[in-house]
């Protein structure tokens, strides 16, 4: 069967954001701080990704329109014809579609592509999500070599890609902006030093990096949508990860046009300007508990306490700068699906008492660690306030905060230096087994030691059934266990604020909270493809 796609694209501080002079009318961006590697950006956060999406095409992407209905649109291929037992996908790629130094893209490039980004030495999201194609698992193991791996390349414009077992996700998965065509190699494991040596496959590619870090991108000619692309140049500021900072840069230097992440104290009066809006996405904050602790985390009554006793509401009047909605479900609010029914226990200080009673809670100092930017440390102290108001003061629990930076954050965790970690979960694509399938064992975000039989064996059910209805019934029984064992709890849906000058036109932020910079323009410039 030919699957059918809708075919259209889819505190000032000077040293943080260099002056940047305005006379050339370019757009300037700030994109916070970006990796140093273009390799493993399934280990990075949303703007490392949005930068791929920037830079690399991919066989499909996903398109969301203004009501926040998406699509899977045909990006490098032209047509995906699927087998009748929906096992083998064959990808017929465009005509003319070309790097952007001119060499022609064929089904080869992708198959090199795939094998290169599997061989990669980590726990990475790639090895895990691809485990659905014959022969990976053998591959990554190193018991065979890529030509047992079910993706070959028949005809230069032909790719065929074989799976396990039928998955109604697959090209959902492929839509991630991880899976956007490179080469993977040395230039993109140090971009920022050999960015014009790199050959791109999406709108745009890096023609210059300051001396401060400023990137500047020109529009690719070779892109397969060129005529869609609405700037000739772009400039990304690297700045501070939003805040205070870019605040000064934006207002008090007047030297950025679009950044993230106002501090909170400000944002209603932004909004009131008309310079901010917020976006709803598929990340969610939450409550991590590290299920190898020594301390009452390991004990699920303990979990259920600090669930009991959590009243979420209470947080919408912080103004935290990323609130979006209280979530009780594991699934953002914005996503379509009927697993949103699926919820942990409300706000109970009945059942406090009596899960705290039941555990083995005596005393002992509770540690939570969180990312220290933003408002997460005002978060994390109202979530404690929160807990221990709902307890009788002589069974107040003792908690210690701490505070880590992005590079301490992951060694903590894996060190195992936490009880309870406030951080997030993002859903990569759109479809239930993003969420499901980071709880497995191995799964790369999986690092809180939760490991249940049931839930492994219905997950693997659930893989190998086709039938929506019979996977729906899987994935309740997964959830269902989730409840039951309480690894993490949900807290809110992550909003993305985007600040923005009068004269910039054509922003879209999806799901992921990435920002369209193909569509991004500046009234008053020079160039404009409208």
């Amino acid at each position: 069967m030919i699957i059918s796609l809708t075919l259209q694209g889819c505190v000032e501080k000077k040293s943080d954001v260099a002056t940047i002079s305005k006379s050339n009318k370019q757009l300037v961006y700030d994109i916070e701080k970006l990796p140093n590697d273009l390799v493993k950006i399934d280990q990075y956060n949303s703007r490392a990704k949005e930068l791929s999406e920037t830079l690399f095409e991919g066989l499909v992407y996903e398109n969301q329109d203004s009501n926040g209905n998406s699509t899977i649109n045909y990006g490098l291929a032209k047509s995906c014809d699927i087998s009748k037992d929906r096992l083998v996908y064959t990808f017929t790629l465009r005509d003319g579609i070309e790097w952007s130094d001119g060499k022609s893209i064929t089904s080869t490039d992708f198959c090199n592509f795939f094998r290169d980004t599997l061989k990669l030495n980590y726990n990475s999201i790639y090895r895990n999500e691809l485990k659905i194609i014959f022969g990976v698992t053998d591959y990554i193991s190193n018991k065979s070599n890529f030509s047992s791996v079910a993706i070959i390349a028949p005809k230069e414009n032909i790719l065929q890609i074989r799976l396990n077992s039928p998955e109604p996700y697959f090209l959902n998965l492929l839509s991630q902006p991880i899976y956007g065509l490179r080469k993977i190699d040395s230039k993109l494991n140090n971009w920022k030093k050999n960015y014009d040596k790199i050959a791109y496959t999406g709108a745009f590619k890096i023609v210059k990096i300051s001396v401060d870090d400023k990137i500047y991108l020109s529009k690719n000619t070779k892109y397969i949508f060129k005529d869609r692309v609405k700037s000739d140049n772009i400039i990304l500021a690297q700045g501070k990860n939003g805040g205070e900072y870019s605040l000064a840069d934006f207002e008090t230097n007047n030297n950025i046009d679009v950044f993230l992440n106002p501090p909170s104290t400000e944002t209603e009066r932004l909004q009131k300007e008309n310079e901010e809006k917020t976006y709803s996405s598929f990340t969610v904050k939450s409550l991590f508990f590290n299920l190898n602790s020594t301390t009452a985390t390991g004990n699920v009554n303990f979990r259920k306490a600090i669930n009991y006793a959590l009243d979420k509401n209470k947080l919408k009047s912080l103004r935290l700068s990323d609130f979006g909605e209280v979530n009780n479900s594991f699934f953002p609010n914005s996503m379509n699906t009927v697993l949103k029914t699926i919820t942990l226990p409300n706000n109970s200080p009945v059942e406090t008492l009596n899960s705290l009673s039941s555990s083995n809670y005596h005393g002992e100092t509770i540690k939570i660690v969180y990312l220290d930017q933003g408002d997460n440390k005002k978060a994390c102290e109202q979530i404690i306030k929160n807990i221990n108001g709902n307890i009788p003061r002589k069974n107040n629990i003792d908690f210690q905060l701490t505070g880590c930076s992005s590079d301490e954050i992951s060694d903590v965790i894996k060190e195992n230096d936490y009880d309870i970690y406030f951080g997030e979960y993002n859903v990569n694509y759109n479809d239930p087994m993003a969420f499901i399938e980071m709880w497995q064992p191995q799964y790369p975000s999986n690092v809180y030691g939760f490991n249940d039989v049931n839930y492994n064996n219905f997950i693997y059910d659930a893989s190998i059934t086709y039938d929506i209805n019979k996977r729906n019934d899987l994935y309740t029984k997964c959830l269902n266990e989730l409840v039951k064992n309480m690894p993490m709890i949900p807290i809110y849906n992550k909003s993305v604020g985007v600040c923005s000058k009068s004269n910039v036109q054509g922003i879209q932020v999806n799901k992921y909270g990435n920002i369209s910079m193909e569509n991004l323009w500046l009234n008053g410039s020079e160039k404009i493809n409208k």
